[in-house]
C-alpha cells in the first residue's frame, strides 16, 4: 500500500471515529462508507450502523443510525432508521418498521423525483424471485426531512434511470414465466404511468406473448400491441 493510500485510509478512520464519538456511538455501532447505494442487513450478526451521508451540496451532511432488532429477526432485521443532523447530532426524523408497516432488509439511496436530491428506499429481502416491496422517502427540502410518498407503495422492485428520467415497478411469478413492468415518469410534479409491458408463456407455443400498452399524462391509452416472441426478455 503506499504512503498516500495510507494517510487517507488514517485520516478518513479518525474522521468517521470523530463522528462517532459525536453521537455517543457505543462499541457495537460499526460506521459504514457512505460511497454505497445500496446497504443490505442480511446478517443480523451486524452490529448497530452509522451512515453518513449527502443529500446534495445545499443539505448538511445526514446520519442514519441503524438499530437492528438482533439475532432472532431473521427476516427484517431493521428496527429503527434514526435520521440526524450530523454536524449537531440534532435528530430529524425516526423510521420505524413496526409503525409503518415495514420489513426492512435493504436501503437505497436515490434520487426517485429527479429534484437532485438523494430519497430513501427501504425494503424486505425480495423474495425468491426477486420481487421487493418496500416504501420510498422523498427527501423535502422545505421540511428539510424525508417524507414517505403514498404513490410509490404499489410498486415492486423500483428501478431508477436518471438520463431518461424514468422509474420501472417489475414483478414476476411462475417461475418468472409471467412478468409485469410499469414505466412512470413525472408531470408538473405527479408520478403517472406511461408504459405497461406484460409478459405471459404459453406452454403449447413456447413462446412468450407480450403486451405493451401506452398512456398519456392523463392517464388515457393511446397505444396498444400485442407481439409473440421468443426472446425471455423483450423490452420494445
Amino acid at each position: 500500500m503506499s504512503k498516500f493510500k495510507y494517510v487517507f485510509l488514517i485520516l478518513f478512520s479518525l474522521s468517521l471515529f470523530s463522528k462517532a464519538n459525536a453521537f455517543n456511538t457505543p462499541g457495537n455501532v460499526i460506521l459504514w462508507d457512505t460511497t454505497s447505494d445500496v446497504i443490505n442487513f442480511y446478517s443480523n450478526e451486524n452490529p448497530d450502523t452509522l451512515i453518513f451521508r449527502k443529500i446534495n451540496n445545499d443539505v448538511p451532511t445526514i446520519a442514519l443510525k441503524i438499530i437492528l432488532n438482533g439475532k432472532d429477526y431473521l427476516y427484517f432485521p431493521v428496527k429503527n432508521l434514526i435520521v440526524k443532523d450530523s454536524a449537531t447530532g440534532k435528530l430529524i426524523q425516526t423510521i420505524d418498521p413496526d409503525k409503518d408497516s415495514l420489513g426492512i432488509m435493504n436501503i437505497e439511496f436515490n434520487d426517485f423525483n429527479f429534484d437532485g436530491c438523494l430519497d430513501l428506499y427501504v425494503y424486505d429481502g425480495c423474495a425468491i424471485l426477486g420481487n421487493c416491496f418496500g416504501k420510498i422517502y422523498l427527501y423535502n427540502s422545505d421540511l428539510k426531512k424525508f417524507v414517505h410518498d403514498p404513490a410509490f407503495d404499489e410498486m415492486t422492485s423500483v428501478y431508477v434511470d436518471k438520463e431518461k428520467k424514468i422509474i420501472r415497478s417489475f414483478n414476476q411469478c411462475c417461475g418468472g414465466s409471467e412478468s409485469e413492468t410499469k414505466i412512470y415518469t413525472y408531470y408538473d410534479g405527479k408520478l403517472t404511468l406511461i408504459k405497461n409491458i406484460s409478459k405471459s408463456y404459453n406452454n403449447k407455443t413456447l413462446k412468450f406473448k407480450y403486451v405493451f400498452k401506452e398512456y398519456d399524462k392523463n392517464g388515457k391509452l393511446v397505444n396498444s400491441k400485442e407481439i409473440i416472441s421468443d426472446k425471455y426478455d423483450l423490452d420494445e
